[in-house]
């Protein structure tokens, strides 16, 4: 059972307004606790079935809807995006000409992040522009890479515009947008409830992101100006309930365990284990023997995280309607801690 005082203790001494957790084993229900409000100082109780914004946890969706194209002979891990985009060849700096599907999930193609879009802001291309899409692209493949570039590639930095790039490659050879590989992928063939958005933006009814400062939860409503730009979707503006992101944590853990899925083993053992640090959208690590893997996600108002050790045939799901803009929120890392050491006998060590 999850112990509900941890989450209470955490969310006073925290000021979150909610906060959702899910245990995940292979072949069992999952456990689902959830406490809190829709926002803060109002009475609206939230509910297993509500939406919270899971962030760059979405990356991992991603890597996954690439995997599929890769294993039904639609795409490979080393198609280079010129390959499927030879028109803008012309025109991108040398250093991106062996950019792959899989570097780019990798983050190690040398993209520039877009993580702070105050310090880097998205490139304004004006109402002329007949396909900002395309824009967004080129002007990506016109900047100098954001490390230098070796025999061996480019090292690994964090990039959501790497991310853009991977689905634009996706939509190119899918036919469909984000948005329909999104419905394809998550609701059609895997059967969960996925909306691209804050929650609220779908009804005011759902929970509302919340930024602490001061020691109080700062609500956003509906028509609160900070929005994930369009082009940056992809990499991390995808919002699901807890009880549908701990299914995609258990369809997770089942293929991690080799158990039969939509995917093959192998496949999820480079999803989450192929590279050393951060493989294809999911981050990794080793501690004690254990491997273990995980997804974080926040973009300031909310933060979602999964961690899956499948030795132990266990994943942890943790979700909060708040968030710092930063990635080392304590109160996500102290919630962690503590659910952790219960879910995973005793065991835990975080990546970062």
């Amino acid at each position: 059972m999850i112990d509900e005082k941890i989450i209470r203790e955490v969310r006073e001494a925290f000021s979150i307004p909610a906060i959702a957790v899910a245990v995940v084993h292979a072949d069992k229900h999952p456990e689902i606790a959830i406490q809190g409000v829709r926002i803060a100082g109002e009475k609206s109780p939230v509910t297993e079935h509500d939406f919270f914004h899971i962030g760059s946890c979405s990356k991992s969706v991603l890597a996954v809807m690439a995997a599929k194209q890769v294993e039904q002979g639609r795409m490979r891990w080393d198609q280079s995006f010129f390959e499927v985009f030879p028109e803008l060849r012309k025109g991108a700096r040398p250093e991106y000409l062996d950019c792959t599907l899989e570097r780019l999930l990798l983050c190690r193609a040398g993209i520039a992040a877009f993580t702070d879009l105050n310090a880097d802001p998205i490139p304004q291309f004006g109402p002329v522009t007949s396909n900002p899409a395309t824009a967004f692209l080129q002007a990506l493949l016109s900047r100098p890479p954001v490390t230098p570039p070796t025999k061996s590639g480019f090292a690994h930095r964090y990039s959501n515009a790497s991310y853009s790039m991977a689905s634009a490659m996706i939509e190119r050879v899918t036919g469909h947008t984000y948005s329909e590989n999104i419905q394809l992928t998550l609701v059609d063939t895997l059967g969960l409830s996925a909306w691209i958005g804050w929650p609220n933006v779908l009804s005011p009814e759902q929970p509302w992101g919340h930024q602490l400062r001061g020691g109080k939860a700062e609500p956003f409503p509906p028509d609160h100006p900070y929005r994930l730009p369009a082009c940056l979707a992809p990499a991390g503006d995808l919002s699901m309930p807890v009880t549908d992101i701990a299914r995609y944590a258990q369809w997770h853990l089942r293929g991690l365990m080799g158990k039969e899925t939509l995917l093959s083993a192998e496949t999820f053992r480079r999803l989450h284990f192929g590279y050393d640090g951060f493989s294809l959208g999911i981050g990794n690590g080793r501690w004690g023997g254990l491997r273990f893997s995980g997804i974080d996600g926040s973009a300031g108002t909310f933060f979602c995280r999964a961690l899956f050790v499948p030795e132990r045939n266990a994943a942890l799901c943790i979700m909060m309607n708040a968030g710092t803009g930063t990635a080392d929120m304590p109160a996500m890392e102290k919630i962690t801690m503590k659910l952790a050491k219960r879910t995973f006998n005793g065991w835990w060590k975080w990546w970062l």
